[in-house]
């Protein structure tokens, strides 16, 4: 079996949850490999080849158990048309995958700031490139920055809500379970 078949396995199986004890080793020893695989898997099955919401759900959750156990979100990806390599959030942006921005981020990877080149090599970057989305993050300063707002600001509308039910310093707890802060 393939690296990638033996991740869907084990989440498959539950390994979600110990998926820090299991993955770090196969992360770590197909780190390109692995994660690039994982990438072009979700975009076959959100795009070119649709698949099943639980096909995507199952690729979107190999791609965060990956980047947990320790891939590198800032990976460059050779491309055959391309003269550089491109990071995986540039060729997430290209192609339109907005369900993998988050996770991409929340895994560690950062906003090119040199847009440039990939603008003149992946004709649609630009255009996906000025999704409000990603610049929200832009303008906070990055992931964690943004994050950190998104969760201050979904506090503030909800703990003037919850406090009569539950003591204050539940509310974060009850925020950080219900949303996922820093995804939209």
């Amino acid at each position: 079996r393939n690296n990638l078949e033996v991740v869907k396995l084990l989440l498959s199986a539950g390994a979600d949850a110990n998926a820090q004890l299991v993955l770090p080793p196969l992360a770590r020893a197909t780190e390109g490999s692995a994660l690039g695989r994982a990438l072009d898997e979700y975009y076959t099955v959100a795009h070119v080849d649709p698949g099943t919401p639980e096909e995507k759900r199952l690729c979107l959750s190999i791609v965060d158990a990956l980047l947990k156990a320790g891939a590198d979100a800032n990976m460059e990806r050779d491309v055959d048309y391309v003269e550089r390599d491109v990071s995986e959030i540039e060729w997430a942006i290209a192609h339109d995958a907005r369900r993998l921005w988050p996770i991409l981020f929340r895994g560690g990877a950062t906003i090119p700031t040199d847009d440039d080149y990939v603008r003149d090599v992946l004709e649609d970057y630009t255009r996906h490139r000025a999704h409000p989305y990603l610049r929200k993050i832009e303008t906070a300063g990055g992931w964690k920055a943004y994050e950190k707002a998104h969760r201050t600001k979904l506090l503030a509308t909800f703990v003037p809500k919850f406090t009569h039910l539950v003591p204050k310093e539940l509310v974060p707890l009850i925020v950080e379970f219900s949303f996922h802060v820093g995804f939209y």
